[in-house]
């Protein structure tokens, strides 16, 4: 049986110096910030279905190289909570001194209505609550980043389980002292061919661990009412330049001296060919549990991307991850 795990967004590129343009790539640094200048830290940022994107780091810093044909393309930059940025590269001044400050969304919440009389609390767990090791999946990048996993949750046989209670993500292998992991939930966008479309949560669920593998649980800090009959469960490496490029090193050294464990996999999806490149030995980084089995792909369809604004592709294997939804806020919990 083919079993395999989700991509490893590794990275491996040159590092340049970037104190000078070469002639086929153009290199951007700056920060971002919000209004009040405070940094705003894993903005998305890159340029939509392309294989430029990357995260800011903690302290909002960001660096990106981009092939000079993305020239006439326009930047975007998201951070959750905020109103997207647009800048056209042509006509930035200073590539190396990028400043850019997002204003925060006016958001409208809905009304919360109170009950008047008790009601019987029930939860439900959704997911594909199964994980296989055997491989990880190398993606070639370095300066590159907000590669992301997201798996289609359909909730219609489960009325009124409006409410998020937690998640829970499969690590398979995680060879990093510490690792950190966003978990989001994106909408179904019917105009993408039911791809991953926009938020629908806008606070930064971020978790940090040390495990080696088992499942990460993700609590959520407030009440989340989730009116959509359908949203993916989507999970995004958060790895800072540093933790980047360092793997990017370790797994050049590696394909350098033993180019055979560089290898191919096709795998049939809904009659589509899904090609994935992966490698046999992990060596750091760290890899989400996925299943391949046809049931679960048919169940719980899954797609990832390359960097923060990469194009969603339909994955061949499927994420392991679990969903706790109820028809009660948290805060009425026994």
């Amino acid at each position: 049986m083919n079993l395999f795990l989700s991509f490893l967004s590794l990275f491996l590129m040159l590092i340049h110096d970037v104190s000078s343009q070469s002639q086929d790539f153009y290199f951007l640094r700056g920060t971002v910030q919000s209004i009040a200048g405070e940094p705003l830290l894993y903005t998305n940022i890159g340029i939509i279905d392309t294989e430029i994107g990357t995260l800011s780091d903690q302290d909002g810093s960001f660096q990106l190289k981009t092939p000079i044909k993305h020239l006439d393309d326009t930047l975007i930059f998201s951070a959750l909570g905020y109103k997207r940025h647009r800048l056209k590269l042509n006509e930035i001044e200073n590539p190396f001194r990028l400043k850019i400050q997002l204003k925060e969304k006016d958001l409208l919440m809905d009304e919360v209505v109170e009950a008047t009389e008790k009601r019987k609390q029930h939860e439900v767990r959704i997911g594909n609550g199964r994980s296989f090791l055997l491989h990880g999946n190398l993606e070639i990048d370095s300066l590159y980043a907000g590669a992301a996993y997201a798996m289609l949750i359909h909730k219609e046989a489960y009325p009124q389980m409006d409410f998020i209670h937690g998640a829970y993500l499969r690590i398979a292998k995680n060879m990093m002292p510490s690792f950190k992991v966003r978990m989001r939930i994106l909408a179904v966008d019917s105009l993408n061919h039911n791809k991953p479309g926009e938020d629908l949560i806008q606070d930064q669920l971020v978790v940090a661990s040390e495990m080696e593998k088992g499942w990460l649980y993700f609590p959520v800090p407030q009440t989340y009412e989730l009116k959509a009959n359908a949203f993916y469960l989507t999970f995004e490496w958060i790895l800072s330049q540093k933790e980047r490029k360092q793997i990017g090193e370790t797994y050049r050294q590696f394909m350098e001296r033993f180019p055979e464990k560089d290898k191919m996999d096709t795998v049939m999806v809904e009659g589509e060919p899904i090609i994935t490149q992966f490698i046999s030995t992990l060596l750091t980084g760290t890899i989400f549990g996925t299943t391949t089995q046809t049931k679960d792909r048919e169940r719980f369809p899954t797609y990832s991307r390359k960097n923060s604004f990469g194009e969603w592709k339909r994955s061949g294997s499927t994420l392991s991850a679990l969903i706790d939804l109820a028809n009660y806020p948290k805060s009425e919990s026994k």
